[in-house]
């Protein structure tokens, strides 16, 4: 694993997605332990870091199982007001549409800027917001084929 790096003073950061992979990896060796050791402390631990890593999707995770890009999906969503996006200086950023929210559909995951000097809301779905986002777009796909 290969990880993209800044480094400024005595610390040092890593991209969201580069910590996601660590903790994915983390969770690999957690596992593995568990099977040794077949410890409840340990097991708790990895139910733990299933549900706070694994159970949130970002748009190009859930592109994974699209044939499309997070660009593109992130603007199909727009279109059917499931998202709202709002233009940055540099870039969009996305949130769900007012009708949606207070369903469990999302969560926003905040980081921060490499000199912490600001903060950063990430968009994630949940579970259930990926089935809604491919409900939606598989029962769009379905009505222009056969519609």
């Amino acid at each position: 694993m290969s990880l993209q790096t800044i480094n400024i003073g005595n610390k040092i950061y890593v991209s969201l997605n580069d910590y996601i992979d660590v903790l994915n990896k983390l969770n690999d060796v957690t596992q593995e332990k568990l099977e040794l050791h077949n410890n409840e402390d340990l097991k708790e631990e990895l139910t733990k870091n299933n549900e706070h890593v694994m159970n949130y999707f970002s748009s190009t995770d859930i592109t994974n199982e699209l044939d499309t890009t997070a660009a593109k999906l992130n603007d199909f969503l727009c279109g059917v007001e499931f998202l709202n996006r709002v233009k940055k200086k540099k870039s969009n950023v996305y949130t769900l549409n007012q009708k949606y929210e207070g369903n469990g559909y999302e969560i926003y995951v905040t980081s921060s800027s490499p000199d912490n000097q600001f903060k950063f809301k990430h968009l994630k779905f949940t579970l259930e917001g990926k089935q809604k986002i491919l409900e939606l777009y598989n029962g769009t796909l379905d009505s222009r084929n056969y519609g």
